[in-house]
């Protein structure tokens, strides 16, 4: 988020610089064409013993001569009253340079390099010098501060100011070295350096650690107002800068403001808010360029709160993250006077008046009034319950009422409890209330009924001269019923068959003959007593009775 870019950190880097102090700075333009008023105002506090990091690695050859380059004979590291130092002694060339670690670079940022040295040699010159480095490892250039003549280890702060460089990394650096140096060294005892260090920031440096972090607080409050006219453009802007670092720990608010117009009509006006913490930025931007304005938020949580009943704070709104997955969290009632549009909508309960749904899966649906009509309904484009129309409708009304129509090409099934009717039909064939009717040939191959569906037959047979049956007729119609008797006789006597007891057919026979009568009669529904019988002896045949009632 652009707001006062990188503003708070150079606000740190002058505070430790300054100290604890108040500055103000005013600045009048109006002998130009471009008239300019500027006001800075810089609060800041650094408490003692404040102490910046150490950008480079074994400053204080705690590892031996690890990731140093030495140039000049055998270095080596001696522990003394001194404590740890590299040390180059007789053998020492007039010249040289031992180098240290890289470290890396900001273009445009001041350093500064400092360190005690040994130099047993009353002449030639000696001393630091920071040099940087483009990307290839290509050397930008060299900053020394060389003293001249003999002089030994000092356990004090000024040697260390007084033998320090600052120089500024030019715009293509990348990397630099702090390097200690020397130059016309006449054989004497020997050279030393130790405690040495390279900070962030312009002089005075700070006592030596070997710490990567900063030690010691500082805080610091910049604001600065400013406006700017000239022929063709004008401007104002009023910026503001909270900061404050504890052991390279940072935070900081920063605070922009600014309009601008010029002659071709452009505007701008911006706001903006930035706070960070360390690594993390969260702030605003509000934008308006007069065409166009654009409002945005950078935060990991962004609520609205309410204060409800009993003072507890509530949240209607809310966007964060669930799980790693940006989320819009409402507790409340979302109102929506238009549309949404959405890939998905995962809810436990949907309420809707009129929807417009692609594709549906659904594990249950229950349908009831839409409280239009009163009719809750699933159904094709504009299908009704008998319309005449394609398609297909399942629907339930409040009162009770419900009816299904599926209607496609000559086929169709419809069924409506208010009125009781039933219809399915389709090629050759209608099934209503009414009955079934076929008409069509060969359409039936097999055709299984229920038995007495059509036919109701019972039989007996018996040795003697008489045989008898209980017909049953079913339902709640008489049926016409044929009953056929026979039997043989030894003797010539009559035959009769009888329903009930009551006579219904009389014939005879001669000896010696097989006599068979036939009748047709209107049962009424129940159980009838059926008996066909001869005086005469029965032959070996006996006799025989069959009945059979037709429902069609």
């Amino acid at each position: 988020m652009n707001v006062n870019s990188g503003i708070s950190e150079r606000l740190i880097d002058e505070a430790i610089e300054r100290g604890t102090a108040i500055t103000h700075v005013e600045k009048v333009v109006t002998d130009t064409a471009e008239q300019l008023a500027q006001r800075i105002d810089i609060v800041s506090a650094r408490a003692v013993g404040y102490v910046r990091a150490n950008l480079i690695f074994n400053g204080g050859f705690e590892f031996d001569l690890d990731k140093w380059e030495l140039q000049g004979n055998a270095w080596e590291v001696m522990e003394d009253d001194w404590g740890a130092s590299a040390r180059l002694h007789a053998a020492a060339p007039a010249g040289g340079r031992l180098v240290s670690a890289s470290f890396p670079v900001k273009p445009g940022t001041w350093y500064a390099g400092s360190g005690d040295s040994m130099f047993q040699s009353d002449v030639g010159r000696s001393g630091f010098a920071l040099e940087f480095f483009d990307l290839t490892g290509h050397s930008l250039g060299v900053t020394d501060t060389l003293k001249d003549g003999r002089h030994g280890f000092m356990n004090e702060q000024l040697r260390r100011n007084d033998f320090a460089v600052e120089a500024l990394a030019p715009a293509a650096a990348v990397t630099g070295k702090i390097v200690f140096l020397w130059n016309g060294y006449v054989a004497g005892g020997g050279m030393g350096v130790r405690f040495v260090k390279v900070e962030q920031g312009r002089f005075p440096v700070t006592p030596f650690t070997s710490e990567a972090s900063d030690r010691g607080a500082v805080a610091a409050i910049r604001e600065e107002v400013v406006a700017r006219a000239a022929a063709d453009a004008a401007e104002a802007a009023a910026r503001t800068t909270l900061s404050v670092r504890v052991n390279g720990a940072e935070a900081a608010i920063d605070q922009e403001a600014q309009v601008r117009a010029d002659e071709t009509g452009r505007l701008s006006a911006k706001w903006g808010l930035k706070v960070v913490a360390g690594n993390k930025v969260a702030g605003v931007l509000l934008n308006n360029d007069g065409q166009e304005s654009n409002f945005t938020v950078l935060v990991d949580r962004f609520a609205i709160a309410q204060q409800a009943a009993g003072g507890v704070t509530k949240y209607p709104f809310v966007v964060g993250a669930v799980g790693g997955t940006p989320t819009v969290g409402i507790d409340g009632t979302l109102v929506v006077d238009g549309s949404i549009l959405a890939r998905a909508i995962s809810v436990d309960r949907l309420s809707a008046i009129t929807s417009r749904l692609g594709y549906v899966t659904a594990g249950q649906i229950d349908i009831s009034g839409d409280g239009v009509g009163g009719w809750g309904y699933l159904r094709s484009a504009n299908k009704w319950f008998n319309d005449g129309g394609w398609g297909w409708i399942l629907a339930r009304h409040t009162g009770g009422d419900t009816f299904v129509d599926m209607t496609c090409n000559g086929m169709g099934l419809q069924m409506q409890n208010a009125t009781g009717r039933f219809r399915l039909w389709g090629p050759g064939f209608n099934l209503q209330n009414e009955g079934l009717t076929i008409n069509q040939v060969d359409v039936i191959d097999t055709l299984n009924l229920r038995g007495q569906a059509v036919t109701v037959p019972s039989f007996a047979s018996s040795a003697a001269n008489v045989v008898s049956i209980n017909h049953h007729v079913p339902g709640s119609e008489p049926l016409h019923t044929f009953i056929l008797g026979s039997v043989f006789v030894m003797q010539t006597a009559p035959v009769s068959l009888t329903v009930d007891g009551a006579l219904q057919w009389l014939g005879a026979g001669i000896a010696g003959t097989t006599v068979t009568g036939g009748i047709q009669v209107l049962l009424s529904p129940g159980s009838h007593t059926l008996t066909l019988f001869t005086p005469a002896m029965a032959g070996t045949a006996g006799s025989s009775i069959y009945a059979l009632s037709t429902r069609r």
